[in-house]
C-alpha cells in the first residue's frame, strides 16, 4: 500500500500519513482488538482480543505519528506546570484518597531549582505531561511521570507517559557512572508501564497498596493478652511501648539495617541496606512530605525493659485528613513471629482512630507473603496494585 505507514510493533495496524487521520488513528489504537487493516475487519468478524500489552503497545505506537515534543525539564518554571500537578494532585485523591498537594508544592520547588533530570510533554505547544527523577551520586530515583487525562488531549496518557520514560530512561542509560535506577510509581496501575521499563532492561516488583477501614466490624480488635500502652511479657524478658521520639534516630538505623537484611524490600530498595542509606530514608519520612504528614502521636517504638534498647519501630503519617498511613515497620530478627508487628499495627490503629482516622493505609511488596497474610489477618483489603523497579549494572 503505497504512501502508508507500517509499524514492525506486535500489533499490526496501518496508519494513514496524514494529520488530518489522527483522530481517527487514536480510536483504532483504542479498540481491544487485533487486527491488519482496520475496523472492517472487527465488524466481518475476522479479529481476536488484543491482550492488555498489545493495546498498549499500539498506543505507544501511535503517539510516534503525531506532533508531540518532548523538552528537558529545567527549561521550565514551576508556574508552567502548575496546573498539570494540580490536575495529578486530583487523581491522587480519586484513586489513592491521597492529598499530593504537599508533595506536588514541594516538586515545584525543585523544579524552580532547575536541578531535576526530566522531560515535559507538549501537544501543539501545550504542556501535557511531565517525568523527573532524582540523581544521587551513582544512582538515579524515578519520582514520577503524569500525563493529562483532560477530555481535549490528542493523545492517551498512558501513551505520553510511555514516551516520556522511554525520554527519561534512555538518557538515564547514557549517563557515565551511573549504577543503579529505582522507580516506585505507586499512581500507576500495576503493568501500565510495565513495555517502557522492561525496554530499558528493568525487573518489575509488583505491590500492594493495602487499606483497612476503621468504621466498623473491619477495624482490628485491641489485643486480648496484654495492656499494650505499657509493656508486652514474653518468656525472655519484659517489652515497653512507647511513642516515638527524635532522639531514636540512630538505633532505628540499626534496627532497619538488621531487619532487612536479605529482605526482597532491601533489593528494591537500597536504603535499607547500610547505616546511611536508612539514616537518609528515615529523614525523608519524618522531615518530608513525601509519604505523607508525620504523625509522632501515632508513631511507636519497643524497647527491652532491661536495657532500653531498641527492638522494633513503626512510624505513621497522614496522607489526607481522616486517613493515615503505615509509611514503616520492623521488627528486630529475634524478635520475629512474637506477635510484635502485630501489636504495633493494633496500637497504631487505635492511635490513629482516636485521632479521627476512617482508615490506615500501607503498601508491601506482593511476595512478601508473610506480611500480606499479617496484614489480610488484621483487615487490610487490597485497593491497588502498582509496580516497584529496578535496573542495576
Amino acid at each position: 500500500m503505497a504512501g502508508n505507514i507500517h509499524f514492525r510493533d506486535r500489533v499490526g495496524i496501518w496508519v494513514p500519513p496524514a494529520a488530518k487521520h489522527s483522530k481517527k488513528l487514536l480510536e483504532m489504537a483504542a479498540m481491544p482488538y487485533t487486527h491488519p487493516i482496520g475496523r472492517r475487519w472487527v465488524e466481518s468478524g475476522h479479529l481476536r482480543r488484543a491482550s492488555p500489552v498489545e493495546i498498549q503497545a499500539r498506543a505507544y505506537a501511535v503517539t510516534t505519528t503525531l506532533q508531540l515534543e518532548y523538552l528537558d525539564l529545567r527549561h521550565f518554571r514551576a508556574n508552567d506546570l502548575r496546573a498539570l500537578l494540580d490536575e495529578e494532585s486530583e487523581l491522587w485523591r480519586e484513586r489513592l484518597h491521597w492529598d499530593y498537594r504537599s508533595s506536588a508544592n514541594l516538586l515545584l520547588q525543585y523544579i524552580d531549582s532547575h536541578l531535576l533530570v526530566g522531560y515535559v510533554a507538549l501537544d501543539q505547544k501545550k504542556i501535557c505531561g511531565y517525568t523527573f527523577c532524582v540523581q544521587e551520586q551513582a544512582k538515579a530515583i524515578i519520582g514520577g511521570v503524569f500525563a493529562t487525562r483532560a477530555a481535549h488531549a490528542s493523545v492517551p496518557a498512558a501513551a505520553v507517559e510511555s514516551k516520556l520514560l522511554d525520554h527519561l530512561l534512555g538518557t538515564l542509560l547514557h549517563t557515565p557512572g551511573l549504577e543503579r535506577m529505582e522507580a516506585q510509581l505507586l499512581l500507576h496501575p500495576h503493568g501500565e508501564h510495565r513495555v517502557a521499563f522492561e525496554r530499558a532492561g528493568f525487573r518489575l516488583f509488583p505491590r500492594l497498596f493495602m487499606e483497612c477501614d476503621m468504621d466498623a466490624d473491619a477495624a482490628p480488635e485491641p489485643p486480648r493478652n496484654h495492656d499494650w500502652k505499657h509493656e508486652i511479657s514474653l518468656p525472655g524478658g519484659t517489652l515497653h511501648i512507647r511513642r516515638w521520639q527524635e532522639t531514636d534516630f540512630e538505633a532505628a538505623t540499626r534496627i532497619i539495617t538488621t531487619a532487612y537484611t536479605d529482605h526482597i524490600d532491601s533489593a528494591i530498595n537500597d536504603q535499607y541496606c547500610s547505616i546511611a542509606g536508612a539514616n537518609h530514608f528515615l529523614h525523608n519520612i519524618v522531615r518530608f512530605p513525601g509519604c505523607g504528614q508525620f504523625e509522632i502521636e501515632a508513631s511507636w517504638v519497643v524497647v527491652d525493659a532491661k536495657n532500653g534498647s531498641l527492638q522494633a519501630i513503626l512510624l505513621a503519617s497522614r496522607i489526607s485528613p481522616d486517613i493515615g498511613h503505615i509509611t514503616q515497620i520492623c521488627v528486630s530478627p529475634n524478635l520475629r513471629r512474637q506477635h510484635i508487628g502485630q501489636t504495633l499495627l493494633e496500637v497504631a490503629a487505635d492511635s490513629l482512630r482516636r485521632m479521627g482516622c476512617r482508615s490506615v493505609t500501607l503498601t508491601v511488596t506482593e511476595a512478601n507473603c508473610a506480611a500480606v497474610d499479617l496484614y489480610t489477618k488484621l483487615g487490610y483489603r487490597v485497593r491497588h496494585r502498582f509496580d516497584a523497579t529496578l535496573w542495576t549494572t
